[in-house]
């Protein structure tokens, strides 16, 4: 029973070896393709290394597409997807050739990794650039003849670290925590000069002074406390003055 045991214990971990591979910078990433078109959809068929992804690397490959089995001449729709990894990871249906397609198509592919490991995948089918088309002519005349086959897909093959989104997430954060700890550290500096000036005024002036009022108790000069202060009388023009 123990043996038996470890035996179901190592498959379970080699076959959580089998689905994290490790891969490292330069590798070649197994890559495989099947085809949709006519309502009908082929195997899937290994691509060989020329066609494939290298872990790490952005570069540009000519994928061949070729020729559907079937006696029509011209296809409305022909899409192909794409899998890395050992099928682990899955492009969505992606459309190469058809009415809708202007042009000669780029397949733009973006593989997710994060350390040596292959997590995601992304993939969009854009109108191939300028420059490419002017490097790729023949593959260009050779995709719009319609009797010409196989025709060639450029796929754009480029890779985004996770590493690196997770390390600008914590530097904005880090910055964002900096800024608001600097405004509360200088409210609290802030108030406690204030109350230190209040403290200073008292003890010079003896008691709480207000430079509007005076000393709070004092008396107008000249008036010795005795007599009550006459109230003020506006000087007009034209009046007596005593």
């Amino acid at each position: 029973m123990a043996s038996r045991g470890l035996q179901a214990v190592w498959l379970l971990l080699l076959s959580l070896g089998l689905t994290a591979a490790v891969h490292h910078q330069g590798d070649f990433i197994h890559t495989a393709r099947r085809a949709q078109f006519l309502r009908k959809r082929t195997n899937w068929h290994d691509l060989i290394e020329h066609h494939c992804p290298r872990f790490g690397h952005t570069r540009l490959a000519a994928l061949p597409i070729n020729k559907p089995s079937s006696e029509e001449q011209e296809i409305t729709d022909y899409k192909i997807q794409l899998s890395f990894d050992g099928d682990r990871i899955l492009t969505p249906w992606l459309t190469v050739l058809g009415p809708r397609i202007e042009g000669m198509p780029l397949v733009e592919v973006q593989l997710r990794r994060a350390g040596d490991e292959l997590k995601g995948v992304k993939a969009r089918v854009l109108p191939l650039p300028d420059e490419l088309l002017l490097k790729h002519a023949t593959l260009f005349e050779d995709y719009k003849n319609v009797s010409h086959w196989p025709k060639h897909v450029l796929i754009h093959y480029r890779f985004r670290n996770e590493g690196d989104i997770d390390f600008n997430n914590g530097l904005y954060v880090f910055m964002l925590t900096g800024l608001v700890l600097f405004v509360l550290l200088s409210f609290n500096t802030l108030a406690g000069v204030q109350a230190k000036v209040a403290q200073l005024l008292k003890d010079v002036v003896g008691t709480e002074y207000d430079p509007l009022v005076g000393s709070a108790g004092s008396t107008p000069p000249g008036d010795g406390g005795s007599q009550p202060q006459r109230p003020y009388i506006p000087f007009k023009a034209g009046a007596h003055v005593e």
